[in-house]
């Protein structure tokens, strides 16, 4: 190559090298307007809560009505002694609701239940999430807002006393926390042949926390517990823990009408806890889809995932009744749920927390 086919060449890549300079120009141009046009989407419409907040601010799922301005600033939290943290939530209006009308707060002694506060019929209740919560398909019936936030929006039912939780499009109906708090609450155990398995292991989980009352029995079905229900005057104490089904699973739609007289004649109970059963059989999979639908219309109901907890060691060959590790299994689930629920409604951690919230309206 001669001295002048050199110089081009050289030339030539100094071209495609200012080309290739003005290319990685542009894109970074490119992205850096994209980045800017994001961070004005993230002033204005409040993104950042979606992401650090795992919810959205935007309207519920249907025709309930939803704040004004929800991309405004969100009302202001409160942090209270102890590491109780109370947000605050914005009503149909569009103001910041005072905490004895509605907030939403958690408390270190409770985790991973959180706790909605609100004034409804002209008093104060609390209400529990988290696994204390009853997941639900869709928006129910007739709502009213009772407040939102950017992360979640809470409503109540007027008709059945119910307050719904819908956090990103997902709804959940909460537990309605009791007023009263007894010291050593009293707890009823109503089932089958399957829960008489864990009998042996109940009072020692349960400890001198719970006054109990064992009441097991072989071929037991659903309307059989129903009349227990009605000759204890639809109270069986402070809670009842379930187990019923095995017998009569077989015909779930008329399983699930017996299991909502049960639910319905223990209304008045502060707390039912009702255990899913073991799918040894494919109908208790559809019996158990029924239950946690019929849970989730009363306030003072939540399902114990039995069927999820099951184990092969846990069970016989049918499937059904409890190994001793099985009754053991039985036994710290309901102890577990009983706790929870304890802790988080009636405990007086619980108590002192509600109160420090109250006192900070």
């Amino acid at each position: 190559m001669d001295g002048e086919s050199r110089a081009e060449a050289r030339q030539l890549a100094r071209e495609r090298h200012i080309r290739h300079r003005q290319a990685v120009v542009r894109r970074r141009r490119a992205v850096a307007g994209l980045v800017g046009t994001l961070l004005v989407a993230v002033s204005v419409y409040g993104l950042v809560d979606l992401a650090i907040g795992g919810g959205s601010g935007g309207s519920a799922a249907g025709g309930s009505g939803s704040t004004q301005g929800s991309s405004a600033a969100a009302c202001t939290a409160l942090k209270l002694h102890g590491g109780v943290v109370v947000t605050r939530l914005r009503t149909a209006d569009g103001s910041c609701a005072g905490v004895h009308q509605a907030a939403y707060y958690t408390c270190p002694t409770s985790p991973g239940v959180p706790t909605v506060t609100a004034t409804v019929g002209g008093s104060q209740h609390r209400y529990l999430g988290g696994p204390l919560a009853a997941s639900v398909a869709g928006e129910p019936p007739r709502l009213q807002l009772l407040g939102a936030s950017r992360r979640l929006k809470v409503y109540y039912r007027p008709a059945t006393g119910a307050v719904y939780v819908s956090n990103h499009g997902s709804w959940s109906r909460w537990l309605t926390a009791p007023s009263a708090a007894p010291s050593q609450p009293s707890v009823y155990f109503l089932g089958d042949s399957v829960m008489l398995g864990a009998q042996p292991w109940v009072k020692g989980d349960l400890g001198d926390r719970w006054a109990v009352t064992f009441d097991a029995r072989v071929d037991r079905s659903t309307p059989q517990g129903l009349a227990i229900a009605e000759a204890h005057g639809g109270h069986l104490g402070d809670a009842a823990v379930i187990q019923l089904g095995t017998n009569d699973g077989g015909r779930p739609a008329y399983y699930i009408g017996q299991v909502d007289r049960v639910l319905q004649k223990l209304r008045g109970m502060p707390l039912v806890v009702w255990l899913t059963i073991a799918h040894a059989r494919s109908y208790y999979a559809t019996d158990d889809r029924l239950l946690r639908t019929a849970i989730a219309r009363y306030p003072n109901a939540v399902v114990a995932d039995w069927a999820g907890t099951v184990k092969p060691g846990d069970v016989y060959a049918d499937g059904l009744h409890l190994t001793p590790a099985g009754g053991k299994a039985m036994s710290r689930l309901s102890a577990t749920t009983l706790n929870r629920w304890r802790q988080a409604a009636i405990g007086s951690a619980a108590q002192a927390c509600a109160s420090q919230v109250a006192a900070a309206a």
